[in-house]
């Protein structure tokens, strides 16, 4: 510099140094909110000059903050975003996004003139998600049943069976294969941004399906001065013997029930057909057409109703 003194041109020199920058820079998921947080940490340089802190996706570009001009928390500088300007030195940086990297820049701050800055990285860990899986109701073994889970992630939950007679098709489609307790396992192994979900398992009971009658039909046809038949059978093996009785409940009594009246069941031979024979003894000698109403019954289980119309001959021949 030169200037003037008493009457004569002088000489100054001044000696102008680049700012030293901040050290120890860190960057690191915060252990209170690893999704959304990070802490900030730095050292001032030796002469205690304020820190600006940017931050930017890992995924962007540097833009350089202008010398002699401002910046205040929340200015937008190229891609990044001025996150803190003080004379602190740590910093948690919040409201972020789970799963992402995030660059942070450390400049040294001389009323406004900025050091060339240091950097430090680091990401948000993934979110956490669960699974709402609700209780089954126990179930009787030749049931099928339509398994149904949600994530809170939106991502797809799988089943698997862990223990008992059940056999998972389709995905999502229970069957079973047995009795007992069935344990079905609902999951989610997570993806880039979510982490795998905690495992739910539900547990309930198979039993065998109670035993019911087996008609082959419930409306019968009875010729006239002859026969009808219907056919019963049971739906499973009854572990013992039960007995199918049948009675007429309505109807004109000229049909009756000619065999069948009492059919027994055992393991041998619940799933053979077993007939019963309804009859009308004798021609009435006129075109009407009459009926009868009979029960079927099965002590435990629900009765049945079989309605018998005679085919009567003063019409025409019966075939």
């Amino acid at each position: 510099w030169l200037y003037m003194l008493d009457g004569s041109w002088s000489s100054l020199y001044l000696e102008v140094r680049t700012l030293n920058e901040p050290t120890n820079q860190t960057a690191a998921r915060s252990a209170a909110a690893p999704q959304n947080e990070i802490d900030l940490s730095w050292e001032k340089d030796p002469q205690g000059h304020n820190v600006m802190v940017v931050r930017k996706l890992a995924t962007d570009s540097w833009s350089e903050p202008a010398p002699g001009t401002a910046y205040a928390v929340g200015t937008g500088l190229g891609s990044g975003t001025v996150v803190y300007n003080g004379s602190g030195t740590a910093f948690t940086n919040t409201g972020l996004s789970a799963s992402t990297t995030y660059d942070y820049k450390f400049y040294s701050d001389n009323n406004s003139y900025y050091s060339a800055g240091v950097t430090a990285s680091t990401n948000t860990d993934k979110q956490d998600q669960t699974i709402d899986f609700p209780a089954i109701s126990d179930k009787v073994a030749s049931d099928m049943v339509g398994l149904a889970a949600t994530a809170s992630s939106g991502l797809p939950v799988s089943f698997a069976v862990d223990t008992g007679p059940g056999v998972i098709t389709d995905g999502t489609n229970l069957a079973f294969t047995g009795t007992g307790t069935v344990s079905i396992v609902a999951s989610q192994t997570g993806n880039e941004t979510y982490n795998p979900a905690p495992e739910v398992t539900r547990s309930f009971n198979v039993a065998l399906p109670p035993v019911e009658l087996v008609l082959t039909q419930t409306n019968v046809n009875v010729r006239e001065a002859g026969e009808g038949r219907f056919f019963v059978r049971l739906n499973r093996d009854p572990e013992g013997t039960r007995v199918v009785n049948v009675s007429r409940s309505a109807g004109d009594t000229s049909v009756t029930i000619k065999s069948g009246a009492s059919r027994s069941f055992n393991s041998a031979n619940w799933n053979t057909w077993q007939a019963v024979t309804l009859a009308q003894a004798a021609d009435d000698g006129n075109a009407a057409s009459e009926t009868a109403t009979f029960r079927v019954s099965l002590a435990g289980a629900d009765d049945q109703s079989v309605s018998a119309f005679s085919l009567d001959d003063d019409i025409g021949t019966n075939l």
